[in-house]
């Protein structure tokens, strides 16, 4: 009977960690669209104006920080 009761909680142990990992994907995998695509998005467009394209634009729109600072950068190059 113990030995069942180990096996079990060592199945238990093994699929939590596999719903920790499937949960570490699904918030990475929100974070690289809400933060990260917008920040390398930002970047490409201020290297194209950096290199005199002042026609370069942006397409990041929101709330918060990224917003603004997409808003900043349209009225720069305007």
């Amino acid at each position: 009977m113990d030995r069942v009761l180990a096996r079990a909680r060592s199945w238990v142990i093994v699929l939590g960690a596999l719903d920790g990992l499937v949960l570490l994907w699904a918030a990475l995998a929100i974070l690289r669209a809400t933060v990260l695509r917008p920040v390398v998005e930002l970047e490409r467009a201020a290297a194209r104006v950096a290199a005199g394209d002042l026609a370069a634009r942006i397409n990041v729109r929101g709330p918060g920080e990224l917003g603004r600072l997409a808003e900043a950068f349209e009225q720069m190059v305007e």
